[in-house]
């Protein structure tokens, strides 16, 4: 099926005929010497994003999805049990007592993703990371408002290894201090509290202060994605939470895009002179077509996407006069366009100037293996046994830890090929 695309609108202001372009880093993979001093402090200029000297930074990669927030269906099958992170950290204090659950918790960040991992993510020509985390990865209830004596420790080792390979970051608090929305991707379901809580959403203006402070210098960080998917309150709440965040990060940070998100994916609330007012400031939307209710996952439903919604956020965001960050997409299946679709989706929004983070780098499979589609690049090579956290010994769930750092992968070739061809 034919897929008429970007082709037929003519040139964009994302993509001005004879601007300088950075389209990607195609470095070999283990070619990580050059990375170093390679990065320059990212900006945004009308609907583009730039570097230090002007030239257009086209951003596409990938999320690395439950490493600091953890989403149990991507563990793979023997969880259905356990709702959320929150979940499992209860069980496995309840369990073990905190001290050893923080510290399983912390061998699972250690094995989760690795170097290879980052390996890998640059071998499919990608750029850019979007960052997911959990804000109890700085702070916790006990203290809140207190940075974690470690707290820096994972979110700097994800930093450095991206620096190592050439690739940017994009920060994004995936769960904020009493959830911005009711689902298990924001740490814990059924608490969504931020929007009813002066408190909570105090708490969320400092901790982005304190990241803003802690990251102001690192080049290779191009954007704080303040809030993900922020559902259950209203646009104003939105709109006045974001720019709470916006001026404390800018206190102790000029440099950085700051990201705001969409309200179910609408964006129209920003359209007034305060945004225009703003300095260095990205939008974000997530798209799902053929999922959650947006039509049927096939490849009509794809070309439908290409050809008469993108051009409308495409107006909307040379209204607003700000570039648009797709912080999350996926097609899945190989029988709705597999990876020539994915191709087709980078490039369209690259094309317009927009950065595009796939959802998600790995995700576990009960058969193991890509078969017909799965959500991630890779996945888990042979038949997965999970533990069951509620009663497998400690030993067990120990074992099943320190493997995961060197599990067999089945990597997604099909996406692989389309990403990386000419």
């Amino acid at each position: 099926m034919s897929l008429i695309g970007l082709d037929a609108w003519g040139p964009d202001t994302g993509t001005e005929t004879g601007a300088a372009s950075v389209y990607c880093d195609n470095t070999a993979a283990g070619t990580v010497d050059r990375a170093q001093g390679m990065f320059s402090f990212l900006h945004t200029s009308g609907t583009r994003i730039v570097d230090e000297s002007g030239r257009q930074v086209l951003l596409r990669g990938v999320n690395l999805g439950n490493w600091f927030l953890l989403e149990m269906w991507m563990l793979g099958p023997g969880h259905s049990d356990i709702a959320d992170q929150y979940g499992l950290e209860a069980v496995l204090q309840r369990r073990f007592g905190g001290k050893e659950k923080d510290r399983l918790m912390n061998l699972y960040r250690e094995n989760y993703i690795t170097e290879r991992d980052f390996r890998i993510i640059k071998s499919f020509d990608m750029n850019v990371i979007r960052l997911p985390f959990w804000y109890t990865l700085l702070e916790d209830e006990r203290h809140p408002g207190k940075i974690k004596a470690d707290g820096w420790r994972w979110l700097d080792k994800a930093v450095a290894l991206a620096e190592k390979y050439g690739l940017y970051v994009i920060l994004d608090m995936h769960g904020a201090p009493g959830s911005q929305n009711k689902w298990d991707h924001s740490g814990r379901a059924d608490f969504n509290r931020l929007w009813s809580s002066a408190a909570y959403r105090a708490r969320t203006v400092r901790l982005w202060k304190a990241v803003a402070r802690h990251y102001r210098s690192r080049k290779n960080i191009c954007a704080y994605d303040l809030l993900n998917e922020p559902w259950g309150g209203t646009e104003d709440e939105l709109k006045k939470l974001n720019l709470r965040c916006y001026r404390a990060i800018r206190a102790v940070d000029a440099g950085h895009i700051i990201v705001f998100s969409g309200y179910y994916n609408r964006l129209e609330f920003y359209e007034t002179r305060e945004l225009r007012e703003l300095d260095n400031v990205m939008l974000t939307c997530h798209f799902y077509p053929g999922f959650f209710g947006n039509g049927k996952p096939t490849v009509a439903t794809h070309q439908a996407f290409i050809n008469e919604t993108v051009p409308r956020y495409r107006a909307l965001v040379q209204r607003l006069g700000v570039p648009l960050l797709v912080g999350e997409f996926n097609v899945v299946l190989k029988a709705a366009g597999g990876g020539k679709m994915m191709r087709r989706y980078f490039d369209t929004y690259n094309r317009l100037g927009w950065a595009a983070t796939m959802w998600s780098y790995k995700v576990f499979t009960a058969a193991g293996g890509i078969g017909a589609g799965i959500w991630g690049m890779v996945t888990n090579a042979l038949p997965l046994k999970a533990p069951d956290f509620r009663h497998s010994q400690k030993k067990d769930i120990e074992r099943w830890l320190r493997n995961l750092s060197i599990m067999k992968y089945s990597v997604d070739k099909d996406l692989k090929h389309w990403l990386t061809a000419p």
